[in-house]
């Protein structure tokens, strides 16, 4: 990217996760859901505290700056690169797979 772009430095201030893979986790549990970034805990949000918009979940990233860059490649630098999702299901989820599993192998006997 540097090389492409020479506006850039491929350095960023401290605390800022720019320029590297990021191992991300959001966690949910018993209505509390938890973000950590490289095992660093960034937020703990009570989900029954706020209003959800569905059952959809954006991956993507957003722009705190308060104006457009001035780097005439702009358009092509604002990018979120996102790789293998997970999805685990909770275990009451699992316990009843199992069990119509073992259900389906009784009836066919």
């Amino acid at each position: 990217q540097v090389t492409l772009f020479p506006g850039q430095t491929g350095t960023t201030d401290a605390g800022e996760i720019a320029f590297a893979w990021r191992d991300v986790v959001i966690d949910v549990n018993n209505d509390i859901a938890t973000w950590t970034i490289d095992g660093l805990l960034i937020a703990t949000v009570d989900l029954t505290t706020v209003t959800l918009g569905g059952s959809n979940i954006l991956f993507g990233h957003s722009d705190t700056n308060g104006s457009a860059s001035s780097d005439p490649n702009n358009s092509l630098l604002n990018v979120t690169l996102i790789d293998n999702i997970v999805v685990t299901p909770e275990p009451a989820s699992l316990a009843l797979l199992a069990l119509g599993g073992v259900a389906m192998l009784r009836r066919r006997r």
